[in-house]
């Protein structure tokens, strides 16, 4: 059962790219949380909280919901990464690692839903 060889260009482009983005929305965020911080009466809070209390947090401007949204696209972006990668993979016919990644990607996605659900 020999596989033709698949190039891996088109997944490396795309995770670079879905990266860079993550990084730029991930600092613009943290940065808009650190002039929330400088310029408001909020405490700075040492948990991010749950999803929910991060967009309540953004919609009243308290520097958390910022920290927290720009914090949470760091975390998610591997996961969107690799959900990304199976389907370029799985586009390109590997479907034997498309199945692995996207196994892996799910894995991760168990585990911050877990973590989410116990608070």
């Amino acid at each position: 059962m020999n596989q033709p060889r698949v190039s891996i260009a088109p997944v490396i482009t795309a995770t670079i790219s879905i990266y860079r983005w993550a990084v730029y929305l991930s600092f613009a965020f943290l940065g808009v949380g650190f002039v929330a911080a400088v310029f408001s009466d909020h405490p700075i809070e040492t948990e991010i909280g749950k999803p929910q209390d991060m967009l309540r947090n953004m919609v009243d401007l308290h520097p958390a919901g910022f920290f927290g949204l720009g914090i949470g696209i760091m975390i998610l972006a591997p996961i969107v990464m690799l959900f990304d990668a199976a389907f370029i993979l799985y586009r390109k016919g590997d479907h034997r690692y498309a199945r692995f990644t996207t196994i892996v990607a799910m894995i991760l996605s168990l585990s911050i839903l877990i973590a989410f659900l116990k608070g």
